[in-house]
């Protein structure tokens, strides 16, 4: 009996615990998001207690067998990044995304970030996705440690943004690389939202693959492709505004004519305008007689309109995966007027129609490819005389020059001035630009396991092909002046002189510039661990075919590359890398070169004595060094080991009755000639510090060798021909670059994060080829730095001029600029006197991004700026009347010399003559270019998921976004410190809206 009764009490005790472990160990589901509220999709999650797996799927939702307060262990890409404590059925964990052991693009394919010892940076699909730009290069301003943007333009649409990758390592080129899914392109005219990322490779371990393409960096574009699981719609839809950051504004036709009067007068010449136009002008009632137009005003609208839409789906299965998008941006222009004319318009829009789709197709389990298809069709529209001259002459044109029509609506001008804004955008014609571009990509992948484990065999192709149409549609117009006529009777009339030549479309011309590119690849991978070592290796051969319009040779490249990456217990790495390429410019004796690099990496955190530092979540060292190549000839060199002749003159040949044209060697032969070599060194760490704070930082020298230089000024023209250029500059640039960031998730609700980063970079030429009487030595200055006098005010009066050095620049008196004479003993102010007064690129860049979120509620802003000198003395606004009567900007009337305020004046005097001393370049004119500008802010509204799902939604975000909102900066005057001339910089107000299905 006791035997039974305890038998049964052990029975009861089993279920008892069995029942238990019912109510436990179950099924959990739960997602995971970043610190700032990211999906992560493709985590891994393991309870260690059970072995039970999961991963994460595209909403970051997962579902796993685990028992509350069981303690899950996430993997990503093979790497643990953090541990979660089961909080119960539908939980979202925050956890920390580490951006350092990621795979993530690299030279030809993707490489794995903890492994790798190179120096680079990713922006990704959310920042990126974030903007409104018609441009998306914009996109990567001040987001990219080592970046630098310049702009040059502000025109919708157009590519006014120029990239270096660590400032400038050469003086003749400094373009780094851009590739599109592994393809020379640019990214500029891509919508922003079929971009996945954006990767800037720095070093030569990261680009040596390249080759001779690599001198400058390498810049990675990656386009969406598909996944596994149920496709999903996304519409996104953005409207906006567009206007000018800021303009200068001008006087008016009164204090214009006085100026000018002034200014004659400093001239030794009589007055320009009588007491009774100066009335007529200060009264301002009699338009016709005495015009005073603001074309700014009349011209240019306050504000105009963008919109950009586009259409994606994304899904597929285990067999297929695909990604497609349709997209349309249209961005109208500022000018007013442009429909009046009735047979055209000459309104200055854009629009453009994106299009990509990419699928991976699974064949069989060992072989598959991958296929891309993307372009897109442009049209711009533009006034004949087109928009930068339009715009320049809008400025340039005084308050009293012309009015817009006369009386009898025929427009004002004169014999003298034609050039009436009005009349060129209504009535010179148009042009229609045209463009066509596609890219075709396809890539087969077989795995080689029955050769061995992990390796894999590809080959690629890809074509793409341009074409751009303009056409111009030329009209003409006539001004006529209006001049007042004494009547028969007394009377004052009005008579009309016509000048020029009122047509419709008299002309039609048509240019057409077009390109084309093939590529072709084979590659060999193998990616294998053993133990506590790994290896990933890949062999590739690359070919590809560059040919323009009206050039018969192509431009051909074909190299090998190596790269080779060992691992030590995921703590100790090894990268080699080497590439032996070239191309048929040079001569096919020397067109090869050899490329190597080899870099090193340390995660010390995997180290056990790091391991009682529960600050230190990730550490590690890497370092550097190797050599890459520009073969960029700048237009020049091409075949330069072959003998070049051209047309020269003609001359009597025997007893012709005619001339025979002649031919001369035009530029000598370089069989030697060859790629510069820039030898690149670098050492820099990644970091985590409590789970919290990303750190990297970066320092960088370089040197690079071989540039290609112009030595005519040194050879007589005796010779008979140019002397060709050779391989001689060498220029050293150093700097550094670092960013951080944090991001936390708040039990509240609450999500926040910041987010900087920061670049310097600093060139010195130390070799470059000069006459030893230069009075503008390059050696020991920068790239970009600015030569000048150094002003010293201003002359006051005759004695003042004769007790000051000679002036060999031009006659002087007073109110001209005085400069300091800086060369010993000659007591003259000459060409030697020129120095080193700024340096026009900036050295030091940076940016910062804030979010703060709560409950679907955010907003986000990003700030970026950097520091560099302008030289400014080419600006209207500075230049009071030009070299003759051109406009005068309110900043100029407010600050030119006179008598009165000789102590205070920045300008000098007013003149309507050439005067060369007074606006050359000086230090009067270098303005301090440094600035801060809220490039983007944004709020919105991230609508409940749990509310989506109940109609068919995942997920929907309504918001209100500008760009180029404000600008701190020390520029005197109206003048935006990116944009200073031509197009105006353009600020954006827009709302939008993404809906996914």
């Amino acid at each position: 009996m006791k035997i039974y009764k305890y038998t049964r009490i052990y029975i009861l005790l089993l279920l008892f615990i069995a029942s238990g472990v019912n109510a436990f160990a179950q099924e959990v589901s739960g997602s995971i998001k970043s610190s700032k509220n990211k999906v992560l999709t493709g985590y891994l999650i393991k309870n260690p207690k059970n072995g039970d797996e999961a991963i994460s799927g595209k909403l970051g939702e997962f579902i796993i067998n685990a028992s509350t307060d069981d303690l899950l262990e996430v993997y990503f890409e093979g790497q643990k990044v953090n541990e979660l404590l089961v909080k119960g059925e539908g939980a979202v964990y925050s956890l920390h995304d580490n951006p350092f052991v990621k795979t993530v693009d690299g030279a030809y394919g993707k490489v794995n970030r903890l492994a790798s010892s190179s120096a680079m940076d990713v922006l990704t699909a959310d920042k990126i996705e974030a903007t409104s730009f018609t441009n998306t290069e914009h996109a990567t301003i001040g987001q990219l440690a080592g970046l630098t943007t310049l702009m040059s333009g502000g025109e919708p649409g157009s590519n006014g943004l120029s990239m270096y990758v660590r400032g400038l390592s050469s003086f003749r080129d400094a373009a780094p690389l851009i590739l599109v899914d592994g393809f020379p392109s640019n990214f500029s005219h891509l919508n922003n939202y079929e971009i996945e990322s954006i990767t800037v490779l720095k070093d030569a371990v990261a680009t040596a693959m390249y080759g001779l393409r690599a001198a400058n960096g390498v810049i990675l574009v990656t386009t969406k492709r598909g996944y596994d699981g149920k496709t999903s719609i996304k519409v996104n839809a953005d409207f906006g505004t567009l206007m000018p950051t800021t303009l200068p504004e001008y006087v008016d036709a009164y204090n214009y004519s006085n100026m000018v009067n002034e200014a004659h007068d400093n001239d030794g010449l009589a007055p320009r305008y009588s007491n009774d136009e100066l009335e007529g002008y200060r009264l301002d009632n009699d338009p016709y007689n005495y015009p005073n137009v603001d074309w700014q005003e009349e011209m240019l609208k306050s504000a105009t309109d963008y919109m950009n839409t586009s259409l994606e789906f994304r899904g597929g299965s285990d067999r297929v995966k695909y990604y497609s998008l349709i997209g349309y941006m249209h961005a109208d222009g500022l000018f007013k007027h442009t429909e009046e004319n009735q047979q055209y318009s000459t309104a200055n829009n854009f629009n453009r129609i994106n299009f990509r789709t990419n699928a991976d197709i699974y064949l069989t389990s060992k072989f598959d490819l991958n296929l891309g298809i993307g372009g897109r069709l442009e049209n711009r529209n533009d006034p004949e005389v087109g928009t930068a001259s339009l715009f320049s002459n809008i400025m340039s044109s005084p308050a009293n020059r012309y009015v817009l029509y006369n009386e009898n609506g025929s427009y004002g001008g004169s014999n003298q001035y034609r050039a009436n804004p009005m009349a060129q955008i209504a009535g010179k014609g148009y042009t229609d630009s045209h463009t066509r571009f596609v890219n075709f990509n396809l890539r087969l992948n077989y795995d080689l396991d029955v050769i061995a484990d992990g390796l894999t065999a590809s080959v690629e192709g890809s074509y793409i092909n341009a074409f751009t149409g303009n056409e111009r549609f030329t009209a003409s117009y006539e001004v006529y002046d209006r001049q007042l006529t004494q009547q028969e009777d007394g009377s004052l009339g009005v008579s009309y002189i016509p000048f020029g030549q009122e047509k419709t479309i008299t002309s039609l011309a048509r240019t057409v510039s077009q390109y084309r590119t093939e590529t072709y690849r084979a590659y060999l991978n193998y990616d294998r661990a053993f133990g506590d070592h790994a290896i990933n290796a890949m062999l590739l051969y690359d070919y590809s075919s560059y040919v323009q319009q009206n050039n018969a040779e192509p431009f051909n490249f074909q190299g090998l590359s190596l790269r080779a990456n060992y691992g030590y217990k995921s703590t100790y790495f090894i990268d080699i890398v080497g590439a032996y390429n070239g191309n048929n410019s040079y001569n096919p004796d020397n067109q090869y070169g050899f490329f190597p690099a080899i870099g090193a990496s340390w995660v010390m955190s995997n180290e056990a004595f790091l391991s009682d530092m529960e600050w230190l979540s990730y550490l590690k060292m890497r370092s550097s060094y190797g050599i890459t190549g520009s073969s960029l000839l700048d237009g020049y060199g091409r075949f330069s080991h072959v003998s070049d002749y051209s047309s020269d003159g003609s001359y009597r040949f025997a007893r012709t009755g005619g001339n025979v044209t002649g031919l001369s060697e035009s530029t000598g032969v370089n069989d030697k000639l060859e790629w510069s070599k820039n030898h690149q060194f670098n050492i820099g760490f990644d970091a985590v510090l409590f789970q919290k704070v990303n750190l990297s930082f970066d320092y960088f020298n370089q040197t690079n060798t071989d540039i290609l230089q112009s030595i005519n000024p040194v050879v007589t023209d005796m010779v008979g021909f140019a002397v060709p250029q050779v391989n001689y500059g060498e220029v050293k640039n150093a700097g550094f670059e670092s960013s951080l960031s944090y991001a936390e998730t708040l039990a509240t609700g609450w999500s926040w994060y910041v987010e900087g980063n920061i670049g310097f970079a600093q060139n010195e030429i130390t070799k470059f080829y000069q006459l030893e009487n230069d009075p503008t030595p390059m050696v020991g200055q920068s790239i970009t730095a600015i030569y000048g006098y150094i002003a010293d005010g201003f002359y006051q009066d005759a004695s003042d001029i004769a007790s000051s050095p000679v002036n060999t620049l031009d006659r002087v008196q007073a109110g001209d600029v005085k400069y300091l004479n800086i060369t010993p003993g000659d007591n003259m102010i000459d060409e030697y006197d020129r120095t080193v007064i700024g340096n026009s690129f900036p050295q030091m860049h940076y940016g910062m991004n804030l979010g703060l979120e709560y409950k679907g509620i955010y907003i986000s802003a990003s700030l970026d700026g950097s520091q560099r000198d302008l030289m400014m003395n080419g600006h209207d606004i500075y230049r009071p009347l030009g070299s003759g009567y051109g406009n005068v900007s309110e900043y100029a009337a407010a600050n030119y010399w006179t008598p009165e305020r000789s102590n205070s004046a920045s300008l000098p005097r007013l003149t309507v003559q050439d005067n060369y001393n007074n606006y050359v370049a000086s230090t009067m004119y270098m303005q301090n270019g440094n600035y801060l500008r809220l490039r983007t802010a944004e709020l919105g509204y991230k609508f409940n998921s749990s509310v989506l799902s109940r109609i068919k939604m995942s997920s929907a975000k309504l918001y209100i976004r500008g760009h180029n909102l404000a600008v701190l900066n020390n520029i005197d005057g109206d003048i935006d410190p990116e944009v200073r001339s031509g197009h105006p910089l353009l600020k954006s107000f827009n709302i939008g809206l993404n809906v996914q299905f």
